[in-house]
């Protein structure tokens, strides 16, 4: 996959540490080596070599490694940048595939009329402008949060942005990675930089055993979403409980999705109105509540 999309006519650079230009004193001296003794954490030096400009005491303008473009908003952005007159600052670090309103089904048979509308202007926008599109039937095509992992271009080291809140899931590869709005993607096609508050830090110190299948994922998944564990009972309503849905049941809530993860074989969570809920509850069976009405 990786030696496909490189021989495609671009030079891309896999490197993710680029910025020589870092000002301000937070920079330790010696570079790369230097910051793997200074005990900061992985965000801290990370962020520290991709500055470009300090704007203000918390607010810095950062070099950007990957741009990932969708169907959604990635001609729109293009069109907008094109609209002001601009080129593309770096069209071989950017890379574009449609995954989010083409069907799934076999052949993308049964895409919707807008979703055809956005293929076809990603396309258009992407070719203009020498971006690297991975299209429908082509190898590397998927997911846009998928596929960077797939094909290396998501790396230990590297910032990553795209249009899509799930961004920050290649944080699971040692990246730093935000999901950006329209006006910052046009932002970051003119300029190759973004204007970002840096994150806070925060320790969180886990005591006891976990339980039988929990692992250190699911503990930082839980600290960074804020919930609680807390005991059996209608902190079901909450979503925040240490329930789990068993194989083959069914579980009616008002707000709990209950992901895959927390679900047994064949189990189904129903989101349903406080009133569908409460009649479940009391039939213990998944009922029409007009029945029940007196």
């Amino acid at each position: 996959m990786v030696a496909n999309w490189r021989s495609n006519g671009h030079n891309e650079n896999k490197s993710c540490w680029p910025v020589t230009n870092t000002v301000g004193s937070e920079r330790p001296k010696g570079g790369r080596s230097a910051d793997r003794q200074t005990g900061r954490t992985m965000l801290d030096k990370i962020w520290n070599q991709h500055v470009i400009a300090r704007i203000s005491d918390d607010t810095e303008l950062l070099h950007v490694d990957r741009r990932l473009l969708h169907d959604l908003g990635g001609s729109r952005g293009l069109l907008d940048l094109r609209s002001r007159g601009l080129a593309v600052h770096s069209p071989e670090l950017t890379f574009a595939t449609p995954d989010h309103a083409i069907s799934t089904g076999p052949a993308r048979t049964g895409t919707i009329k807008t979703g055809q509308e956005l293929l076809a202007a990603l396309r258009t926008e992407t070719a203009a402008s020498r971006i690297r599109m991975f299209d429908v039937g082509e190898p590397g095509q998927g997911i846009v949060h998928v596929i960077g992992p797939e094909l290396g271009l998501s790396l230990p080291g590297c910032l990553i942005v795209c249009g899509d809140s799930h961004t920050c899931t290649h944080g699971g590869l040692g990246a730093v990675a935000f999901g950006i709005g329209s006006s910052e993607l046009t932002h970051v096609f003119a300029t190759q930089a973004l204007i970002q508050r840096r994150p806070k830090a925060m320790r969180v110190n886990f005591e006891g055993k976990p339980g039988y299948g929990v692992t250190a994922k699911d503990l930082i998944i839980f600290s960074d979403a804020g919930f609680e564990w807390r005991e059996p009972g209608c902190s079901m309503c909450l979503a925040a409980n240490g329930e789990t849905v068993g194989p083959g049941q069914r579980s009616v809530s008002t707000s709990n999705r209950n992901f895959v993860g927390r679900q047994g074989p064949r189990a189904r969570t129903h989101l349903a109105s406080p009133a569908s809920a409460a009649a479940a509850a009391i039939a213990g069976v998944i009922v029409d509540v007009r029945t029940m009405r007196p």
